[in-house]
């Protein structure tokens, strides 16, 4: 046998041991088996923070309460929530707008106020992540602050919409936009300087903002 053919047949057999102790990898295959996992919009443990525009309005010059007929702020908010579905949170907000009459003791002027609210949520959310929605609602508590301090419950409903997958890390994960609006109770009282007449403490409020997600 000729020197040439006697090196093939030593390459043939040699080869398997060669490949002896090494993975062999079908690309192909474990590319179309790789499973892409992505992280929810709308997670557990998740840590939010807000801005928002805020828009309150009374029933008019017969109001009672904390302001006459509308006031207009802006305010700040931090959320957690345990679950996909429940949270918590505290906001403040301060806002702008004429006195009313139980603060002018009964007469109604053009004066002006500024008043500061802070207070407690709890929400109930239910994400729609194929709609980027979440629709909540939410319960709470507070204190209105000016020339006098009001307690006050209140409940709304509102939805979020969460428009980026991410943004830089440092600023935040999420980011959403949200709307909503809720009643507060305060109650009713007579006008300090006219006790026939019943004004109403009550009122509604809209907000508009931001949030943060992390």
């Amino acid at each position: 046998m000729k020197a040439p053919q006697i090196l093939i047949l030593v390459t043939v057999a040699m080869s398997p041991l060669a490949f002896a102790g090494h993975e062999m990898v079908d690309y192909k295959t474990t590319a179309t088996n790789k499973e892409t996992v992505e992280e929810p919009l709308f997670k557990d443990h998740e840590f939010q923070m807000g801005d928002f525009a805020v828009y309150n309005v009374g029933k008019g010059p017969t109001h009672a309460g904390v302001f006459r007929e509308h006031t207009w702020g802006e305010g700040s908010e931090i959320n957690y929530f345990f679950t996909r579905n429940i949270g918590i949170g505290a906001e403040y907000y301060g806002s702008y707008g004429h006195e009313s009459p139980d603060t002018n003791r009964g007469r109604i002027t053009n004066h002006t106020v500024d008043r500061d609210h802070v207070g407690g949520n709890l929400f109930f959310r239910w994400p729609i992540e194929s709609c980027h929605l979440a629709p909540y609602v939410y319960v709470g508590g507070g204190c209105d602050f000016g020339d006098r301090k009001w307690a006050e419950a209140h409940a709304g409903a509102g939805l979020e919409y969460r428009f980026f997958q991410h943004i830089l890390p440092i600023v935040a994960h999420r980011v959403g936009i949200f709307v909503d609006g809720r009643w507060t109770y305060l109650g009713s009282r007579y006008f300090p300087d006219d006790n026939s007449s019943r004004g109403d403490l009550n009122y509604f409020s809209a907000r508009a903002g931001f949030r943060f997600t992390y």
